[in-house]
């Protein structure tokens, strides 16, 4: 290894950072932001949340932005300007945001995912040659130089190399903030995807993949239907009921009963899919194919967490899907046993928490620690995956 760079990691991890995490999500409703003073004190995880926002984008780009990431028809010429146009806007709202909470001098680096435009973890022949991908745009280099800070991206590609799912990241952040000792501990993400992990505590095992949709298809229907980029707190869903003919026919989706390591997104969720699936049956009220997509969103969930897990279980939930009350309602009739609370009990506001994590894997590379773990990746061997772009 090089001499310079084992310096510049022994440096870094000489005191705690504060690093500054950034996430957008598929649905493009906002761009959360969050800071945390990460370290290690006397051989144990300091993390500290200091702050948090959520901003939204502006009006003019939403549709923009969202319209590039749901087609596979996007001209390249739209996805060059994504690249550069995306992180102007997140440096917009970071330098606002620091701006606002006085913490301008005091920010070490950016952990930036960028928007995953498209994620193909199985290889796909050419000619002689293969190769699995992933792609995440935004360009690290720009937002360096707008905010004058480091920042690292890139978080997938050298797991994917590896010939890993390049997905979920979040399980080392859960693993490192969420273990108990007394208890087998799951956290729930329910973002676009949703996704799982499940913390062992007789064996330090953990157990995370991607289990299915989240909001991806509910927001699609409540905009297509109710000109509504969400449904608030489950308010359309409330009001219908569960279609049986769509239920049985989202049950036949083969990813839901493919064992883990798995992960998916857009690509498989799509507009496409779920039309074509709707199409197909008798005419079903929007209120009633809101609900009924809840109720298959927290299926898909709990489903997984009864397959692998066995006592005192405690399940922490995050992400927008945390809000629909028709989602919260059915995992808490299909898990009865389990014990549910949120991650504010544990100090880690629920809605900044994809962007705390990101700021937490960020502080890992800049150290020169893994980011993934293979168990759950599936890839063959552990990666210090992701790219530092330093402003001029």
């Amino acid at each position: 290894m090089n001499d310079c760079l084992q310096l510049f990691r022994n440096k870094w991890l000489e005191k705690p950072r504060i690093v500054l995490g950034v996430m957008t999500g598929t649905s493009f409703d906002g761009i959360d932001l969050a800071i945390a003073k990460i370290g290690m004190v006397k051989g144990k995880l300091l993390f500290e949340v200091l702050a948090h926002t959520m901003t939204e984008y502006p009006v003019e780009l939403q549709e923009y932005f969202s319209t590039i990431t749901k087609t596979n028809q996007t001209a390249l010429s739209d996805l060059s300007t994504f690249n550069f146009l995306h992180p102007k806007v997140v440096g917009a709202s970071i330098t606002k945001f620091l701006a606002e909470n006085t913490f301008t001098n005091t920010i070490d680096a950016i952990g930036y995912h960028g928007q995953t435009i498209w994620h193909q973890p199985s290889p796909i022949e050419k000619g002689t040659f293969s190769s699995a991908s992933t792609l995440q745009l935004g360009s690290g280099s720009v937002l360096a130089q707008i905010t004058g800070l480091p920042v690292v991206n890139e978080f997938r590609y050298a797991d994917v190399f590896f010939g890993g799912q390049g997905a979920p990241l979040v399980p080392i952040f859960d693993r490192d903030v969420f273990f108990n000792p007394h208890n087998e501990v799951v956290l729930v993400n329910i973002g676009g995807i949703s996704n799982i992990s499940i913390l062992n505590p007789s064996t330090d095992d953990v157990i995370a993949y991607d289990v299915g949709p989240g909001n991806v298809w509910l927001d699609y229907i409540c905009k297509k239907y109710f000109d509504k980029d969400f449904d608030t707190n489950g308010e359309f869903a409330s009001t219908g009921i569960v279609s049986n003919s769509l239920w049985f026919k989202l049950l036949e989706i083969e990813f839901i009963n493919l064992p883990y390591p798995k992960s998916t997104g857009r690509e498989l969720f799509s507009p496409q899919l779920l039309n074509e699936i709707i199409s197909s049956l008798e005419y079903i009220s929007p209120s009633d194919i809101l609900h009924t997509l809840a109720k298959f969103t927290a299926y898909c969930i709990s489903k997984e967490i009864e397959q692998n897990t066995i006592f005192n279980t405690v399940v922490y939930v995050s992400g927008g899907g945390l809000h629909n009350s028709v989602i919260q309602k059915y995992l808490r009739e299909f898990l009865q046993n389990a014990q549910f609370s949120t991650t504010e009990q544990k100090g880690i506001p629920s809605d900044a928490k994809e962007a705390l994590c990101f700021a937490y894997l960020a502080w890992r590379i800049l150290g020169g620690m893994p980011i993934a773990i293979p168990s759950i990746t599936g890839a063959k061997k552990e990666t210090i995956s992701g790219t530092i772009a330093f402003p001029s």
